[in-house]
């Protein structure tokens, strides 16, 4: 009976300890450092964080302008009707939310210039902490081009929405691709582990 006694005393203060509020430093997986491209605005010069970026771009759009765009909830698949080398998704699995904080830093940059050179284009945004996940462009004529990088958010918005394998045995994985910026023929973008 004193064994017994003891196990239930230990197995309900075990379940007391488990409801506790667990420390804050495990909370920064859910939420990774999103880390802009070089020569992109800090979070900070645009008033927000890392955990303002961690939410869907709905979510994120409603709270910080007041709307959804109407291309996101449109979806963004449409874009690519006029492109000549096509969207593209490729065989690596990404981190879905991690591709989607960068989605809300690089939409929140409005018109901002996201800028790709020549030869070797750019890193737009990083979200890291493990399985890091970056956003990349590309100049298709091997020239300095930029776009508003707010274009860029929703040209990698079809990567998200379409890059998606649904009857994983674990459930809904997402994909690495590309696709142009949204209104260029030239800047493609590109998700993938960093």
């Amino acid at each position: 009976m004193l064994i017994q006694s003891t196990f239930l005393y230990l197995a309900y203060a075990l379940t007391f300890v488990l409801a506790l509020p667990q420390n804050p430093s495990d909370l920064s997986e859910d939420c990774p450092e999103i880390i802009p491209g070089p020569g992109l605005p800090s979070l900070a010069s645009l008033n927000l964080t890392s955990a303002d970026l961690c939410k869907s771009p709905e979510e994120f759009q409603m709270e910080r302008y007041g709307y959804v765009d109407p291309q996101l909830a449109g979806s963004i698949s449409k874009l690519s009707s006029r492109q000549t080398t096509g969207p593209w998704c490729g065989s690596r699995t990404i981190s879905p939310s991690k591709a989607k904080y960068c989605y809300n830093y690089l939409y929140s940059l409005g018109n901002t210039a996201c800028a790709v050179g020549p030869l070797y284009g750019a890193r737009f945004c990083t979200a890291g902490g493990g399985n890091d996940v970056a956003w990349y462009g590309n100049s298709l004529n091997a020239q300095r081009s930029e776009s508003p990088c707010r274009d860029v958010a929703r040209g990698g918005q079809w990567v998200l929405d379409n890059c998606v394998i649904h009857n994983s045995p674990l459930g809904r994985l997402q994909q690495e691709g590309s696709n142009f910026a949204a209104g260029s023929t030239n800047i493609v973008v590109r998700i993938e582990n960093l």
